[in-house]
């Protein structure tokens, strides 16, 4: 009975996640943020869609190569694969703790920014102009000006 209860309250979890974030990762480590066993996740996975619920994968290009990684979804009854490739940058998590995938490219973004900022910054206090330091970064040189008037 124990089995049917963790069963029953995972798929009550799972739909509460869809209902707050509408599409979930339920990819490799899901199992484990869940507490549960692999096998007990394809269950409710399998229950889920049985109630209608979409369940796929999200084919993701891995950085600077070529191949494609699935990533499976979750997601609310009426979903189709069209919706979740145009949402694919709010795919949560299947826990409350961790980012989106939003959120991390944001992140990442946000670090690179820094980091040209920081290079920008360096060269013009070392008397470099616009036009130099554009040439020795590889950028324009608008961009240039944006990373040297933006903190």
């Amino acid at each position: 009975m124990k089995a049917l209860s963790a069963t029953n309250d995972t798929m009550e979890y799972l739909k509460r996640q869809i209902d707050k974030y509408n599409f979930i990762d339920v990819g490799k480590g899901a199992e484990l943020m869940l507490g549960i066993s692999k096998e007990r996740l394809n269950l409710v996975i399998r229950k889920l869609q049985a109630e209608g619920y979409y369940y796929g994968n999200l084919l993701v290009k891995e950085v600077g190569g070529d191949k494609e990684h699935p990533i499976p979804v979750l997601g609310p009854k009426g979903t189709t694969a069209k919706d979740v490739f145009e949402h694919r940058f709010d795919i949560h998590p299947v826990d409350d703790t961790s980012k989106t995938q939003r959120e991390i490219v944001l992140d990442r973004y946000r670090a690179m920014l820094h980091t040209r900022r920081k290079a920008a910054t360096k060269l013009w206090n070392d008397g470099l102009n616009v036009k130099e330091i554009a040439e020795k970064m590889e950028i324009g040189e608008s961009e240039v000006a944006l990373l040297l008037t933006t903190e």
